[in-house]
């Protein structure tokens, strides 16, 4: 009867180890190293004033980043992957605007002119 309990024990403690390795116990995953900024000013090209309160979209395959808004003087600014980066704009009164850029790591200016309606 004893060996019984103990092989029970056994088991059930082997269990209780590969549930808990196999539940995420691991090292957390890191963040991509392979960033740098984006920034720049959205503007009229018609009048070239500032234009606010846009959204800057920038995708590089799955991984995307968003500013909600864009400040009042049309400056934005991101943290984005490095390498080929597709940029969307949308803002009220304005075109849809698509790019691409090619993001370097360090600092990277990128200027939107967009088009009224």
């Amino acid at each position: 009867m004893l060996r019984r309990t103990a092989l029970i024990a056994i088991i059930v403690g082997a269990y209780a180890g590969a549930m808990y390795t196999s539940t995420g116990c691991g090292p957390l995953p890191t963040e991509p190293t392979d960033m740098a900024s984006l920034s720049g000013v959205a503007t009229n090209a018609i009048t070239g004033a500032t234009v606010g309160n846009a959204t800057v979209t920038a995708t590089q395959g799955s991984f995307q980043t968003v500013v909600q808004t864009v400040e009042p003087g049309g400056y934005y600014s991101m943290v984005v992957r490095i390498g080929e980066n597709r940029i969307d704009v949308a803002a009220t009164g304005y075109k849809p605007f698509t790019a691409t850029t090619t993001v370097k790591s360090g600092a990277n200016g990128f200027f939107i002119k967009l088009q009224p309606q």
